[in-house]
């Protein structure tokens, strides 16, 4: 923790300070698919954890934390380790970036997640994080994010709320 917490300090004070105006950032690919479908692509969305790399064990990039800080929001699950050592180093950036829990006032599936996790790790034994695999759960996140998206770009809401429809 204290290692990811430094490299989100390193990285605000090394960012070059150009800010792309319509990014995002989500942790995990299957955030990316839900703000494509919504935004109709009008974010530019970066992923945290690469395609093929595991988030239990996955510690973001200088790069990706300079990525991070220059984006709009963060889209979150909220049940995965990871994204809690993201957003405590958020919360140190000099810069307020909205972070956005999707798993927010959803009721969670009680159960293993059937991965093993080293002694001592965190973790949220009994819940299960993969929410988006749960049509129901995919449906609250997709209003989530719809609704989100539409406070950082008003003027899109129609399109924002239409787009999540016709993916729920």
């Amino acid at each position: 923790m204290f290692t990811f917490v430094t490299l989100l300090l390193l990285s605000a004070c090394t960012s070059n300070g150009e800010k792309e105006g319509n990014m995002i950032a989500v942790s995990i690919l299957p955030l990316q698919f839900l703000a494509d479908e919504i935004s109709g692509g009008d974010f530019k969305v970066t992923v945290i954890v690469p395609p093929g790399a595991s988030p239990e064990t996955y510690e973001p990039t200088v790069s990706q934390m300079n990525r991070l800080n220059a984006s709009l929001a963060y889209f979150e699950v909220g049940l995965i380790d990871f994204e809690h050592g993201v957003a405590e180093g958020l919360q140190h950036s000099a810069r307020e970036i909205p972070i956005v829990t999707l798993s927010k006032d959803m009721l969670l599936l009680e159960g293993d997640c059937g991965h093993s996790h080293a002694p001592g790790e965190a973790y949220h034994h009994g819940t299960d994080p993969h929410i988006w695999l749960s049509p129901e759960r995919l449906k609250i996140m997709t209003g989530h994010m719809a609704e989100a998206l539409v406070q950082l770009s008003p003027d899109s809401a129609a399109k924002y709320q239409l787009n999540s429809a016709n993916l729920i």
